[in-house]
């Protein structure tokens, strides 16, 4: 109530009578010490006066008062107040909105308890992140709710540090291309902790030194005494590498990296520009966990979730204005999907999934309302779907044109990232100063986007698929062998050139002789 009240001045209650008016108890206003110097500080010697003690009787009252009401100055639950004291209550309250990260009032009717929706079960996560991520929550929770080390169970890891209050929180780094799972991640942790999600934006925090100081203060504080995971998107604006030039920037930097050592909550960081933060986060960061592009599998899974998702829908709501061909759904996430690898293109992450379902379910169900009763249910099939990525082929299409290379190429290009990180091969570092040849990849990308839809149909077999896998087999070996012949003509020319620099180097100590 304190927050909220501090929060919004006109929640103040109103005093009518001043603080500063009232009477302040004073002891001699009941003594009053004799003329003479026999017994000092006794009353009524020689004839002085003597003041009754209404002190003590003010004490008494006071006391009898507290007696009388303390049940109504003390904490009740609801069984104990009547329906006269109900009637008396005011019917709203104030709260604060995580989402929005604003003081509001609501009513009292309408506050309900939590339902927890999210699970780890139903997150997809690339390899063992899932068991590492649940492994340092629940640590740090057992950390903070365990005080005494002697007891069981309780983690040593926090104590580790030599400066006693650094290093107690847990801050975990979430980097990767978009759509991936990042902020999903920090969901589940806060749904399967049966905690707060507390979101927070850059522009909560402030663009100066003093305001990010100072908001990045308020915001700890009100995630740590709430109990919150702490979720800051999009935090490479103060991650980001300090420079020569840019002191305003560099001082938003600094402040940032002393307020996050302090923070002994649970702090989740993401970012799909992970190559342009400061060194200096490295260490300040407990854990990097890396999101690579969804393959093939995951795809799937995510086509399956969104499916099941919509017959619940359609059960709960009991609504049923279309059918779903799930076999026919599927076949065209794994088709869409080679067909987007094969030409060069970005294939669908999970933000686009969504939206895909979510178009291509409004598409059915226009076509529902739009249909007589005595008519066949429409169905959510590959129609809905190719007209979906139609659309995102051709945004695409044009984003290439405009740029000049795809969201990967530039992301890799100016730093930001490596979306082929998984799929790369062992690091080589480099010897030689080369430039890559992009529009030779941007030519490829832009010819290669056009496909022919009609290609495709519904009756596509499992033989089918399985032929289309051989031809990419082949294809592979035939890439494979031909990257060998190179590769072996390659050292043949490096062999050579070391016997041209050999033999210069003998011809030069010919000439100096």
């Amino acid at each position: 109530m304190a927050l909220a009240m501090n929060a919004k001045s006109e929640w103040q209650l109103q005093q009518r009578l001043s603080v500063d008016e009232l009477t302040v108890r004073d002891k001699r206003e009941t003594c009053e010490n004799s003329w003479c110097k026999h017994n000092w500080g006794d009353e009524g010697c020689c004839g002085g006066d003597v003041i009754f003690k209404d002190l003590e009787m003010d004490d008494l009252d006071a006391e009898a008062f507290s007696g009388k009401l303390g049940r109504m100055l003390g904490s009740l639950r609801s069984d104990d107040l009547s329906e006269d004291e109900l009637m008396l209550i005011r019917p709203n309250l104030h709260a604060f909105v995580l989402r929005s990260r604003q003081w509001v009032t609501v009513r009292t009717a309408d506050i309900h308890d939590v339902v927890f929706e999210n699970s780890f079960t139903d997150l997809i996560l690339p390899d063992n992140h899932k068991t590492t991520v649940q492994a340092l929550v629940r640590t740090h929770e057992n950390a903070r709710n365990r005080q005494d080390a002697s007891m069981g169970n309780s983690s040593i890891g926090s104590s580790l540090d030599l400066v006693k209050g650094k290093g107690a929180g847990l801050v975990i780094l979430l980097h990767g291309p978009p759509g991936v799972g990042k902020t999903s991640t920090a969901e589940c942790v806060a749904d399967d902790t049966r905690r707060p999600l507390y979101p927070i934006t850059c522009g909560d925090i402030g663009e100066t030194a003093s305001e990010v100081e100072s908001n990045l203060q308020y915001n700890f504080q009100l995630a740590h005494k709430w109990g919150c995971v702490l979720l800051l998107d999009e935090a490479d604006i103060f991650l980001a590498r300090r420079t020569r030039t840019d002191l305003r920037h560099n001082a938003v930097t600094s402040v940032f990296l002393r307020s996050l050592e302090y923070y002994a909550g649970i702090l989740f960081l993401t970012t799909n520009r992970v190559g342009v933060i400061d060194p200096a986060f490295k260490s300040r960061i407990q854990m990097s966990l890396f999101y690579p592009k969804l393959d093939l599998e995951v795809t799937t899974k995510l086509y399956e979730k969104f499916i099941k998702r919509a017959r619940e829908e359609q059960d709960r709501t009991g609504c049923c204005l279309f059918k779903i061909k799930e076999k026919e759904v599927l076949r065209f996430a794994a088709k869409h999907f080679r067909r987007l690898e094969k030409s060069g293109s970005e294939t669908w992450n999970g933000r686009q999934i969504r939206n895909a379902f979510q178009t291509a379910i409004a598409l059915t169900e226009h076509e529902s309302m739009n249909t007589d009763p005595d008519d066949l249910k429409p169905s959510l099939g590959k129609k809905q779907f190719e007209t979906v990525a139609d659309g995102f082929r051709r945004f695409d299409e044009y984003l290439i044109m405009a740029t000049g290379a795809t969201e990967s190429d530039t992301a890799k290009r100016e730093g930001i990232r490596n979306d082929a990180f998984m799929t790369a091969g062992p690091f080589v570092p480099m010897t030689t100063l080369s430039t890559p040849a992009y529009g030779t990849q941007v030519k490829q990308a832009v010819g290669s986007v056009a496909y022919d839809s009609e290609s495709d149909d519904d009756s596509d077999s499992e033989s089918d698929s399985e032929e289309e896998d051989e031809q990419d087999r082949r294809k592979g070996g035939r890439k494979e062998k031909n990257a060998t012949a190179s590769a072996k003509k390659q050292s043949d020319g490096q062999a050579s050139e070391q016997e041209q620099y050999q033999q210069f180097l003998k011809w030069q100590r010919m000439q100096s002789r």
